[in-house]
């Protein structure tokens, strides 16, 4: 299957281009080398000054970060980009003058590199990564345009020393502090409609900028604080008498700063596409998209021909003038449902349009107070899906949809479900016909609040996520994906995952997600022998939908897998499988291969667990290989300790183990480990679980339990029943014993007491148990007078018979604490 090509820039060395449409056999032999790896800390790209360039220029950019220092090469996602990596600087480091102690100054290293953008290059933003001997970094986004670029020069704090600019022109700038403001000057001539639009918060800035335009005469002739996001936009058409320097100023709006608040900021007199209408076509057709914007000369419309076979989903449309400049891009989408537009007068139910579903309405909000009808014919027990898609396509419209019945009754309404469009799942109880109105949430409206409403069946579908970006396995070891899916319009079958151009050397551990299920973890196993370097690999999601085959490929795509060093230790899970029953436990055996002679603890941890399920924490110690990792599959809580059970299911789960190795963390992952967890037949719990009882007094006083604090003693324990004859010397406590019972089961459950004291405190009743279909026993607790005042522990066992084999289960733990009372003074 052909997919784009990555293009690999290689430290002074030519462009190499690697095309990735080649036979799964070349594929899968296909590593990148990146010369030496070793497992080390993870490259991280944390900043790129400038962040775009114009179109057949080649310029500097600096690149800054953590563990970048040996990089080797730049990696952009797209086509036109070259350039190479031509200087390395280091900031300061610590040396101490003994031996035995280290020290490293926490501070980013920093990267120049050489970036040529051609004529050619397409328009927009691309992934750059950087190649290092620690593997692929994080992506950082790089903007190609098409006007001339420059950089903020400081000082330009004031109006006084703004830096004088020609347009059109994209600068790159920083707001470097909180009382930091950038001003720039420029000659503007009469009737031209500037344009100025910053980018910041759309590329991940944490600039929220605020835009003050100033006339030749140092007035204020224009300000803006959002229009894109937190993104502002000025749109100023110079009076005829007004020609002259202006000047025009940026800075946060909450007088925030520092290096995070960075800015691409275009003046001119540039192409602004604002709408288009409709906001998507159909697949295999044509049709005229009328556009609307600033500075597009004539254009008023473009011809749309969509092929049959064209990708569904989301593309971007800019509009080139005359002038030979571009527009911003805008959202256009590709559906596969018949089309039809909305028709004027269509604001009354009355007045509404007919439509046949399925199909998708083109149509717009026009003006405020504008409702849209359609009505349409359902049958009985037909379930339909009313979705918006409006502001995910770069509309004004917030949606609000109303559905109703042919007597107008409302049925339902929906404002805000996915990405804040409106979305209603209805299922009919009567044939017959219905409507739904469209409208704007605060009765606004303009030629810029378009809309698309589809009204369809359920089209059950799924789309998968993964994570990290950028994995790194040591040679023999493992690397973990997390896999996420969104299950679509009630898809709920099983899915397994491919990784169609891996090396077939390499181990996949066969994740298979079941249904509810929407995460899973998948380990990589890399050959001991595995060459080092990094691959493009693309992560396939293959289920069924209404009996057919179905892929989707996980996005990112691909994702960069690296190949390191054999780490300094292995990580394996001795056992092959687990199950666990619900409120029960397993051991998991776990043992490190250690190489190079490395003898450092290695400290275990758990990830993937199920919901309710935990693990104990547990150390593999100093030059030894094995330790033992408990994992619990329900717990008690609260303060009655109420038994929670984990979901009965089948995930899969890791092992990761860190070690300090030459002051630097290192950690190594088990390759995945399907865990079940089987439902239990009963758990036991008991009421109270905490009480107090005072002991008789030695002249035979009646004893007493303790209660204050709302109920509880000083301990927070509650009081028990008590019963106490002043000749018998000894305290008793009434407890109750719960039975959950599931799956069905309903025979006797026969209860044994462990763990109490051999004399002074016992259990009055004998062969206690809870009868067949029954959920309860009660049990009398007796202290005598002679127990040492203490705090004593113990649980209650419920055991029984199930397929001819004994089962048993624990009881939270219950605490008494055993209080002694003073003797009564004889009176004389």
């Amino acid at each position: 299957m052909e997919r784009r090509v990555h293009r690999l820039i290689k430290k002074r060395g030519r462009i190499t281009n690697y095309a990735f449409g080649l036979t799964i056999c070349t594929l899968l032999s296909l590593f990148i080398p990146m010369g030496w790896v070793q497992a080390q800390a993870v490259p991280e790209l944390t900043s790129i000054s400038p962040r775009g360039a114009q179109r057949g220029t080649t310029i500097e950019i600096a690149l800054q970060g953590k563990s970048i220092r040996k990089a080797t090469a730049l990696l952009f996602s797209g086509d036109g980009i070259s350039g190479e990596i031509n200087e390395i600087k280091r900031q300061a480091t610590a040396v101490f003058n003994g031996s035995g102690v280290s020290g490293n100054i926490p501070n980013d290293n920093r990267l120049v590199a050489q970036v040529t953008i051609a004529l050619d290059a397409p328009l927009g933003g691309q992934d750059l990564r950087l190649v290092t001997p620690k593997g692929i970094s994080n992506a950082q986004r790089f903007i190609v345009e098409d006007t001339q670029q420059m950089a903020e020069e400081e000082p330009n704090s004031t109006l006084d020393t703004a830096n004088m600019i020609h347009l059109p022109i994209t600068i790159s700038g920083k707001i470097e502090s909180v009382d930091d403001t950038d001003f720039f000057r420029f000659v503007a001539k009469k009737r031209q409609r500037l344009i100025c639009d910053v980018n910041a918060s759309r590329m991940g800035s944490s600039l929220d900028s605020f835009l003050t335009l100033f006339g030749p005469d140092g007035e204020k002739v224009a300000s803006n604080d959002i229009a894109n996001g937190l993104d502002s936009l000025i749109d100023y058409t110079i009076p005829e008498d007004a020609e002259g320097e202006y000047t025009l100023q940026i800075r946060d709006l909450r007088y925030k700063g520092g290096e995070q608040f960075v800015y691409r900021l275009r003046i001119g007199e540039l192409p602004y596409l604002d709408s288009i209408f409709p906001l998507g076509g159909r697949r295999g057709m044509e049709s005229a998209i009328s556009v609307e914007g600033r500075n597009l000369a004539e254009v008023k419309s473009m011809q749309v021909s969509i092929a049959p076979d064209a990708p569904l989903g989301v593309q971007k449309v800019r509009v080139t003038t005359p002038s030979g400049l571009s527009t911003n891009p805008h959202p256009f989408v590709v559906g596969d449902l018949p089309e039809t537009t909305e028709t004027e007068p269509n604001n009354m139910r009355d007045k509404a349009n007919a439509v046949v579903p399925p199909l998708t309405i083109n149509g717009k909000i026009d003006l405020e107070g504008d409702v849209d009808y359609f009505t349409f014919n359902a049958q009985k027990e037909q379930r339909l899906i009313f979705e918006v898609n409006s502001r995910r396509l770069g509309s004004m419209l917030d949606s609000f949809l109303t559905l109703f019945d042919a007597k107008g009754e409302e049925l339902m309404v929906n404002d805000d479900t996915t990405d804040l469009e409106a979305q209603i799942d209805f299922t009919f109880q009567d044939d017959g016909d219905y409507s739904i109105a469209i409208r704007d949430l605060n009765n606004e409206g303009g030629s810029d609040f378009a809309y698309r409403l589809s009204i369809r069946p359920l089209q059950p579908d799924f789309r998968i996520a993964v994570t990290p970006d950028n994995p790194r396995v040591g040679r023999g070891g493992n690397t973990v994906l997390t896999v996420t899916v969104s299950r679509i319009d009630g898809f709920n079958g099983p899915l397994r995952f491919s990784f169609p151009n891996l090396p077939k050397d390499f181990s996949v551990s066969p994740a298979i997600l079941a249904p509810n299920q929407t995460q899973d973890l998948i380990t990589l196993t890399a050959p001991a022998n595995a060459p080092l370097g990094y691959l493009p690999i693309t992560v396939t999601g293959i289920g069924a939908i209404q009996g057919k085959r179905v892929e989707r490929t996980a996005q990112p795509n691909p994702i960069y897998l690296t190949v390191m060093k054999t780490p300094k230790f292995l990580l394996e899970i001795i056992q092959v499988n687990g199950t666990v029953i619900q409120s029960k436990s397993m051991d998991l055996n776990i043992k490190a291969i250690r190489n190079d002679g490395i003898i450092a603890p290695i400290a275990l941890s758990v990830i993937g667990l199920p919901p309710r399920v935990t693990a104990s924490k547990s150390t593999i110690p100093e030059n030894q290989s094995e330790a033992t990792i408990t994992i619990n599959a329900g717990s008690f809580v609260g303060r009655e300790l109420i038994p929670v059970l984990s979901p009965v299911l089948t995930q899969d789960i890791v092992v990761n183990g860190t070690a300090t190795i030459n002051n630097e963390s290192i950690t190594q992952s088990t390759a995945a480990f399907s865990l079940t967890i089987t439902e239990t037949p009963f758990v036991i719990a008991v009421e109270p679980v905490r009480l107090s009882l005072v002991l008789p007094t030695s002249s035979g006083e009646k004893s007493e339990t303790l209660a204050a604090n709302g109920g509880t003693n000083e301990n927070n324990e509650e009081p028990a029943e008590t019963e106490s004859v002043s000749k018998k010397k000894t305290t008793e406590a009434i407890l109750t014993i719960k039975a959950t019972r599931q799956g069905g089961f309903t025979d006797k459950i026969d209860i044994i007491l462990t763990g109490l004291p051999e004399k002074g405190l016992r259990i009055s009743e004998e062969n206690v148990s809870i009868p067949d279909h029954e959920t309860e026993a009660k049990v009398t607790l007796t202290a005598d007078a002679n127990l040492k005042p203490d705090t004593y522990k113990f649980k209650f066992i419920g055991v029984a018979t199930i397929n001819d084999r004994k089962f048993d289960v624990e009881s939270p733990t219950v605490t008494v604490k055993i209080i002694g009372s003073a003797p009564v003074a004889s009176s004389q």
